[in-house]
């Protein structure tokens, strides 16, 4: 159970990694956007770009809570299946 608890956690953090640096990447690409909205200096494109902003960091959080559920709930099934082995 340790083992596969172990893996399991293993994978998840790898997981939280790639999604964090996609997001990120999706994140910094929106905010550049919003300077360059702001360097037009149309109010308009400044808060289309923030809602863009606002939008990458929601979606951010919602998948790395998503991936830790997901962890959590893979971790306590794998208990569950070695405790019901014994």
């Amino acid at each position: 159970v340790e083992e596969g608890s172990r893996l399991l956690r293993a994978a998840a953090v790898a997981q939280f990694k790639k999604t964090g640096q996609e997001m990120e990447a999706r994140v910094a690409q929106a905010e550049e956007h919003f300077l360059q909205a702001q360097n037009s200096q149309s109010e308009a494109e400044q808060e289309a770009a923030l809602k863009e902003l606002e939008q990458a960091k929601k979606e951010q959080a919602a998948r790395l809570k998503d991936i830790a559920m997901q962890s959590k709930a893979q971790v306590e099934a794998l208990q569950q299946l070695k405790g019901a082995a014994h």
